[in-house]
């Protein structure tokens, strides 16, 4: 859909919001880049960015330029994010909760190699829903046990100051910002085109919220190895 209306809906807003959400999504892995020493690539944040920094590439010069089917990048897209979005979080969960992460884990695998045969250009706004459906579930629970965690152990300023404050409130706004657009995304595409992305600036608006919340949280990280 993306190849064929994409330019008849790009109004200012669409096009300021899409173009914004490109260049905050490279931002990241630059800063990493430019201050290569200040930022450990152990930090389990770092596969995300890099994630993130493929995505906003791909979606430019792949989907809108060389106008590529945004079909099998859309489900590329969804195995790194949750991929990477585990990773993150087992990590800053120390290591616990291991039957969660293989529940997520198995219910992923199970919904997506279900749904694979079934998958084309008329599927896979529904199949993306219902990945993104269990990434956001994801996102939400883990982020309630850091929380739960980060009580515990912080007082109310070094909790300012950790980044995984930014980076989990940034997934929050996305992942729960969305997810009832996903889930209706299809049904909104095949009865009203325009409506399906005037709505779909919302997503755009919410990736610059957490892209950006991404940048800050990467700056602290470098500002507090600057500062050691």
């Amino acid at each position: 859909f993306v190849k064929k209306y994409f330019k008849m809906y790009m109004s200012p807003l669409y096009a300021f919001l899409f173009y914004t959400a490109l260049i905050l999504g490279i931002i990241p892995l630059l800063l990493i880049w430019k201050n290569n020493t200040k930022f450990d690539k152990k930090n389990p944040i770092f596969p995300y960015v890099v994630v993130v920094f493929i995505a906003s590439f791909y979606e430019y010069f792949g989907t809108y330029l060389l106008k590529i089917n945004a079909t099998n990048w859309f489900m590329v897209y969804k195995i790194l994010a949750i991929t990477t979005l585990q990773y993150y979080f087992y990590h800053i969960l120390n290591k616990k909760h291991k039957a969660l992460f293989i529940v997520f884990s198995a219910l992923f695998i199970a919904t997506f190699v279900y749904n694979l045969q079934h998958l084309n250009d008329k599927t896979f706004l529904d199949i993306s829903a219902y990945l993104n459906a269990i990434t956001t579930c994801l996102v939400i629970t883990f982020s309630i046990l850091w929380f739960k965690q980060l009580e515990r152990k912080t007082i109310q300023i070094e909790r300012k100051q950790n980044p995984n404050v930014y980076f989990i409130v940034g997934l929050l706004f996305m992942y729960g910002g969305t997810i009832i657009l996903y889930l209706y995304a299809n049904n909104l595409y095949l009865t009203n085109k325009e409506l399906f992305f005037t709505s779909w600036m919302l997503n755009f608006l919410l990736n610059i919220v957490n892209r950006t919340l991404l940048i800050v949280g990467v700056w602290k990280i470098i500002k507090h190895h600057k500062n050691q």
